[in-house]
């Protein structure tokens, strides 16, 4: 018999606090599963556990001091999270920061693109000029001796 049981049915299964109808329909998937005898068995183990060890005794006064800081800290954090300057600032900076790192990125690539510019002119420019009006051979200028 195939069927799906939710970790809640397995849990009221368990307990015994299904209907009786319901137990006889849970307790036929779980004997034709292995993985459901698994899951009952780590139910078991873990109640078994849980179940030797020692339980505080009720202290109202512990109580009420745990729940008075924890108003206290959700008060704290709202009153911190919701200022104003907070709300603001953070936007501010945001884009600040990000106007900073465009502007960044473009004066470094046309710096990087206005020294290529100016350096493949230059090399031009004195590749052009270079014994331009041949007077000489290029035999003699390589080979004169000061």
């Amino acid at each position: 018999m195939n069927g799906k049981l939710s970790n809640n049915t397995m849990l009221k299964y368990f307990n015994n606090q299904l209907p009786a109808k319901d137990m006889e329909r849970v307790s036929t998937i779980i004997n034709h599963s292995e993985n459901y005898k698994n899951i009952l068995n780590e139910l078991e183990a873990t109640y078994h556990l849980t179940n030797e060890k020692e339980q505080l005794e009720n202290n109202p006064l512990l109580f009420s001091k745990i729940c008075n800081k924890l108003q206290n800290n959700k008060k704290q954090a709202t009153y911190i999270g919701t200022t104003w300057a907070t709300s603001i600032f953070k936007p501010i900076m945001a884009l600040a920061i990000i106007a900073i790192t465009l502007y960044t990125g473009f004066a470094i690539g046309n710096l990087a693109s206005n020294t290529n510019a100016t350096f493949t002119a230059l090399k031009y420019s004195s590749e052009f000029h270079f014994n331009d009006l041949q007077l000489e051979k290029m035999e003699t200028v390589l080979l004169k001796k000061e």
